[in-house]
């Protein structure tokens, strides 16, 4: 495929970045006449408009908004690599991955120094927003998204770990004052609740669970919250009795922050899903930790769960 000019692209990349044909003019040590120029060349080749321009206010279109973070992080990483060779060293790889918090949080963060020795090269960005980036548009280049399927035209996923749900909380409440011995002590403790529990899996809010354990009433209001990180670390502080996902508290319950007082399971319905673009699969990096993510979900799968499902 043949690329625009470099001057062109390193022109629209500045401007687009500091909001200015002057700064951008500055830091590149030519004229903001330049800059213009190299940009009007941009949108020319590309046959798109790349800014919106009325008077000396100056905004992106969404095409430029589209093509500008792509090409920050291409000029990142070619500036990176030049240092590296200028310096004979190796070349780094980086690998930017979009993910819930809950999980970079509750399974990634701990496990992540285990890559970081085995593969010392490649830097792992951990991209925590609760916007999903857009792999398609560069804003990540992988992501790992929760959901009963995640088959997105033009790109490549695959499911790599599934979760059980069960109650949790901490051993104080099971060893305290007004033990949590058996199922009827539930009347005893507050029950912590997910204020955004997903409809299509409804199994992370208490009321199914009660119907799966045989309780024939509504369960009653508690502590309530919108992030699955707090829930779980207001069920280890003993604020009451949450419903955990195995592969966010599978942590926990190993340092006994938390203990499962009883023994009902349910599978759950969504499983995680290694997201990217074709291109972003051939790349050792992308290949490395796909490799590492799949060998970790196979560790945590020797605890009793199942390999995951395909949908």
């Amino acid at each position: 495929m043949r690329l625009p000019s470099l001057t062109s692209l390193r022109a629209f990349e500045a401007a687009a970045r500091l909001g200015s044909f002057k700064r951008a003019a500055e830091e590149l040590s030519v004229t903001p006449a330049a800059v213009s120029q190299q940009i009007r060349a941009l949108e020319d080749d590309l046959g798109e408009e790349l800014f919106r321009r009325a008077g000396r206010n100056l905004a992106l279109t969404d095409i430029g908004s589209a093509y500008a973070p792509g090409l920050a992080d291409g000029f990142a990483r070619i500036l990176e690599a030049t240092a590296n060779a200028r310096a004979g060293m190796q070349p780094r790889s980086r690998l930017r991955v979009s993910m819930l918090a809950s999980f970079a949080f509750g399974w990634l963060n701990t496990r992540l120094p285990d890559f970081r020795r085995r593969y010392p090269d490649i830097d792992i960005l951990v991209d925590a927003n609760p916007r999903n980036a857009d792999i398609r548009r560069g804003e990540a280049d992988m992501a790992i998204r929760y959901g009963v399927g995640a088959v997105i035209d033009g790109l490549q996923s695959e499911p790599f770990l599934e979760e059980d749900l069960y109650p949790v909380c901490s051993p104080a409440l099971v060893n305290g004052p007004t033990p949590l011995r058996r199922l009827k002590d539930i009347d005893d403790h507050p029950l912590i609740h997910d204020l955004l529990n997903h409809p299509g899996e409804p199994w992370n809010a208490w009321a199914p669970w009660f119907a799966l354990a045989g309780i024939d009433r509504p369960p009653p209001p508690g502590p309530s919250y919108t992030e699955t990180i707090l829930i779980n670390q207001a069920a280890i502080q003993g604020q009451g009795i949450a419903i955990g996902r195995s592969a966010l508290v599978d942590d926990a319950l190993t340092q006994g922050l938390l203990v499962r007082p009883f023994e009902i399971v349910r599978p759950a319905d969504y499983a995680y899903w290694i997201i990217m673009t074709p291109s972003t699969a051939e790349t050792r990096a992308a290949t490395t930790f796909r490799d590492w993510l799949l060998e970790m979900a196979d560790e945590a799968a020797g605890g009793g769960r199942a390999a995951p499902r395909t949908q």
